[in-house]
């Protein structure tokens, strides 16, 4: 009777052990559909990007530049699944990622070696804007947050966050801050409602 008990033993360790690892299920085109991602970790991080997949082929790629008031940019074509490919189409370039399912609220997209974290605009995971008016900014590519702790020395020159105008470059000077997707208007977090140039303090001196 011991030999049966061993491996019953075996049986029930090795369902165990692989019951705690992480599968990344695959992406489909039902999940995507209807729902816009927040870009958490881009290469700029003052670009606010946001991908809309609008129905099963097609999709918005939206850029805004939060400390510019350069218009957004907007861009719009196809795009298909095939396995964990994700090949995207604007302008009549193709452009293919492997796209891994996360989570429910979060995906990420490779390409030559670089990976790019998006998670569901206004979800537990989307912690872009937060990141942003808390000065965290990232590793191009790459989705783990690094705190910019580098002592600045202060200068008598121009300050290089508002370029001298001491307003603060989120709000630009109004205190009040509005999200792009949701309409939402609130106090600016990066200046405190003040309006003034968090780095310099309205001074407009480095």
């Amino acid at each position: 009777m011991k030999k049966p008990i061993q491996k019953f033993s075996l049986i029930l360790l090795f369902f165990v052990f692989y019951a705690h690892i992480p599968i990344n299920a695959q992406v489909t085109s039902q999940f995507l559909n209807g729902k816009k991602w927040q870009l958490q970790n881009p290469i700029v991080p003052s670009n606010s990007e946001l991908i809309y997949f609008i129905d099963q082929t097609n999709f918005d790629y939206t850029t805004k530049k939060l400390n510019s008031t350069a218009p957004d940019l907007k861009q719009n074509g196809t795009y298909s699944l095939s396995g964990n490919s994700l090949i995207m189409t604007m302008d009549n370039r193709n452009y293919i990622f492997t796209i891994v399912k996360l989570s429910d609220t979060k995906i990420s997209l490779s390409t030559n070696g670089t990976r790019f974290i998006y998670a569901r605009l206004g979800s537990i995971d989307d912690n872009y804007f937060v990141n942003f008016l808390n000065h965290v900014t990232y590793n191009p590519g790459d989705q783990t947050p690094v705190p910019d702790n580098v002592p600045q020395t202060p200068k008598q020159e121009s300050c290089h966050t508002c370029h001298g105008t001491g307003d603060c470059i989120v709000c630009y000077g109004s205190g009040i801050t509005s999200n792009p997707y949701t309409g939402k208007r609130s106090m600016c977090s990066a200046c405190g409602g003040t309006g003034k140039c968090w780095h310099c303090f309205g001074t407009g001196k480095q």
